[in-house]
């Protein structure tokens, strides 16, 4: 994803059938800025979603909803985001987005990506 001239990535690797690392990214004028290390982890019959944000603790995120093309993770706890969606499209993209409330709002933020596999 490009915004604002910052190339944005997030890359996915399979470590078994109950885990999947992931990194997510930023390039901005050459310069590379790891941003989080994240994982979708299965714990006894729950899939969560672990976000380690750079110089942050740990936030899981439970999933909640899912279908073939959409997944939804979710911690109400989390000050922002409550909520982060994948969606996958039939062109090839992905949309992965963050909401939640802030300030008795409702705010959302997309990334959307060309899915690239190896």
């Amino acid at each position: 994803m490009i915004s604002d001239n910052i190339k944005y990535f997030e890359e996915w690797k399979s470590l078994n059938e109950d885990e999947l690392a992931g990194i997510g990214f930023s390039i901005e004028d050459g310069d590379t800025v790891i941003s989080e290390k994240l994982f979708l982890r299965k714990f006894d019959d729950t899939w969560a979603y672990v976000a380690i944000p750079s110089k942050q603790n740990i936030t899981l995120f439970a999933l909640t909803d899912f279908s073939e093309r959409k997944f939804v993770f979710q911690n109400d706890e989390h000050d922002f985001p409550q909520k982060i969606i994948y969606e996958f499209h039939k062109d090839g993209k992905l949309t992965a987005a963050i909401e939640g409330i802030v300030g008795g709002e409702i705010r959302r933020r997309e990334f959307n990506y060309m899915i690239v596999e190896d």
